[in-house]
């Protein structure tokens, strides 16, 4: 007996079908349905919809046989996705590669098999919609290309329940989010009614520091607000399809300035020290909006979870083959190993507090996630609890790309 060999996309192949979430569910009516009808066209006792996992090949729909999934190293469907095309054994009997098979000197006792791969739009045949016989055969051209058809119709219904999955948890996701926004929203809004509140009432009485101080607070609470109000709506349009990116030179040096002024008012509270690194003439391929938003958010993220006197660091440098390493690393709290699992996940990350009272909701850094993605590239972090974090990207610092 000769095993199949693994189809050179095997992991990419596997992946897409963990993602369908198909394995070891229950039968269902339209699977069933094609199943039934690819063994009456075929005037097959069995037809079968099989994929193939790591070790084994699960039967989506089966009729005319009593089990639902058989090893992998015995299955005829493993030589048929290596071929990606249709893959007819007339004889298994006769055949080298299967004359020794279990399944053909034992029950089911095969002999012919047709299968044709369920390939899916990207190029990954998950397994096979097969007929099988019990005695040498062939079949007409009429009965492949009706087997083709039906098989193509099983790979729409993958698409199908792609989208659906997909769909679910984007709505998961967002009243996730909207539920944390909402809560978030009230320490902002809270402090900015109770200090106006103060300040009207007492105003009269307070001395010029306790004036000042008040009138700190509610620039930070307008500001966490604001900040807050910015990151929703520009994951509400980059969700929607709306926001796209607009790909050209970006001069690093200008926009890490850029930052480094727009935060400076919140590492002057904390005592922090913000360090930027940008050699002069260093730019990259990107959008400057996606980019600046991706760089706020993180050093953001960096003054919350910094201790008061902490040092973060903005980077770019040049790094091999045309390409430019930007990163923010801060000496803060760092992350826990569970917070870690949440983002190697793509988890919404849990709201949580900074070290003076910050509260967030996890939604600028999704967003500067999602951005690095659009631009082509890959936010990746490293951290450990009371260790600090690093942030990192790579981008291109090479043509611009047409889209």
């Amino acid at each position: 007996m000769h095993a199949a060999p693994l189809p050179e996309d095997e992991q990419e192949r596997l992946d897409e079908l963990k993602a369908l979430n198909i394995l070891d569910t229950d039968f269902e009516q339209a699977y069933d349905d094609l199943t039934q009808l690819a063994g009456k066209i075929c005037q097959a006792p069995i037809a079968l919809i099989s994929l193939l996992d790591e070790k084994r090949q699960w039967f989506k729909a089966v009729t005319g046989l009593g089990v639902r999934e058989t090893s992998r190293d015995l299955a005829f469907c493993a030589h048929a996705i290596v071929r990606g095309s249709p893959f007819i054994v007339s004889d298994a009997a006769r055949d080298e590669r299967f004359s020794d098979n279990p399944l053909v000197t034992g029950d089911p006792n095969i002999r012919f098999y047709a299968g044709i791969p369920l390939v899916t739009a990207k190029g990954h045949a998950l397994g096979t919609l097969c007929a099988i016989d019990r005695k040498p055969r062939e079949l007409t051209q009429d009965q492949l290309d009706a087997l083709k058809i039906l098989a193509g119709q099983v790979v729409r219904l993958f698409e199908l329940r792609a989208k659906n999955i997909a769909l679910e948890k984007s709505n998961q996701q967002k009243a996730y989010i909207l539920s944390i926004v909402a809560h978030d929203l009230r320490s902002p809004l809270g402090s900015l009614l109770g200090l106006s509140s103060l300040l009207r009432e007492n105003w009269k009485t307070f001395e010029d520091a306790e004036v000042t101080e008040a009138l700190e607070g509610l620039a930070d609470s307008a500001a966490s607000t604001l900040a807050l109000a910015n990151n929703l709506l520009l994951w509400a349009e980059t969700d929607s399809g709306q926001l796209q990116p607009h790909l050209r030179q970006v001069p690093l040096e200008d926009l890490f300035k850029e930052v480094a002024q727009q935060v400076e008012g919140l590492v002057r509270a904390k005592n922090l020290q913000l360090k930027v690194v940008c050699p002069n003439g260093l730019w990259a391929v990107g959008d400057p909006m996606f980019l600046r938003s991706i760089l706020s958010n993180l050093v953001g993220n960096a003054i919350k979870f910094c201790r008061p006197g902490g040092k973060i660091e903005m980077i770019a440098q040049n790094g091999e083959r045309k390409r430019v390493m930007l990163s923010v690393q801060d000496d803060g709290v760092g992350m826990s190993e569970r917070q870690l699992q949440a983002w190697e996940r793509e988890s919404v990350l849990e709201s949580s507090q900074g070290t003076s009272g910050e509260w967030g909701t996890g939604l600028g850094l999704r967003l500067a996630r999602l951005f690095a993605h659009r631009l082509g590239s890959e936010l990746k972090i490293q951290s450990r609890t009371e260790g600090g974090t690093k942030f990192f990207m790579e981008l291109s610092c090479g043509e611009v790309p047409r889209l």
